[in-house]
């Protein structure tokens, strides 16, 4: 990615309908998916960074039940 040097590539799956349903919100807001999902991504980091801090060396996935 020329001219990028602060980001980086991820491959993940999605569930369909999510993916279709973050498309048309992207298209309706007139951003590019990528826009969209980081902003997403910068919200959840937000929402986790004032409950409980992330400890990379722990593999332990914390869930609300």
């Amino acid at each position: 990615m020329a001219g990028s040097s602060n980001k980086s590539y991820i491959n993940t799956t999605l569930n369909t309908g999510l993916l279709r349903s973050l498309r048309v919100l992207a298209a309706q807001k007139g951003m590019r998916l990528n826009q969209l999902l980081e902003e997403a991504l910068q919200d959840l980091l937000k929402k986790y960074e004032s409950s409980e801090p992330y400890h990379p060396e722990s593999r332990e996935v914390h869930t609300e039940q």
